[in-house]
């Protein structure tokens, strides 16, 4: 697999062997593109599990387009990806240690993209300046219910 390049959009989320989507490993593979690139993109995650599919799409879609914003705009040394499960919802974060938000704050196409993924599942973005420098963005998604049954 080659090297992401910014203009190149992620890939969806792949399927396993059982066809639910796996967004850790997806995730690895979005982050393993950037191996050896500037910034160094390290993943955070766990397995998660049995994750519905387009809140596995749109966190995949959120952080991939998050990864490409820090690479191409913030002159960082780290870009650090995390996933994480709390009570009912998906936490995805990417934060950066570069150069932080430019003043104004300019929204460009990337950031209403990933705020339409969230509001599509009922979730939030919230794009914030990091303590000491950087950027993070922090999507919450909502997961649906468990089916009864």
């Amino acid at each position: 697999m080659s090297p992401a390049t910014p203009n190149r959009p992620p890939d969806p989320v792949p399927a396993t062997a059982g066809s639910e989507p796996d967004l850790t490993a997806a995730l690895a593979e979005l982050v393993g593109r950037y191996v050896g690139a500037e910034p160094r993109v390290v993943l955070h995650a766990e397995p998660l599990g049995r994750l519905d599919p387009a809140v596995a799409a749109a966190a995949y879609d959120i952080a991939g387009e998050a990864v490409a914003n820090a690479v191409r705009h913030a002159g960082a040394e780290v870009c650090d990806v995390s996933v994480r499960l709390t009570g009912d919802s998906l936490v995805v974060e990417v934060s950066d240690d570069g150069a932080g938000l430019p003043q104004p704050a300019v929204t460009g196409g990337g950031t209403r993209t990933m705020q339409a993924h969230a509001l599509d599942r009922g979730g939030r973005l919230e794009v914030l300046p990091c303590a000491g420098g950087g950027t993070v963005v922090r999507a919450v998604l909502p997961l649906p219910p468990a089916p009864r049954g």
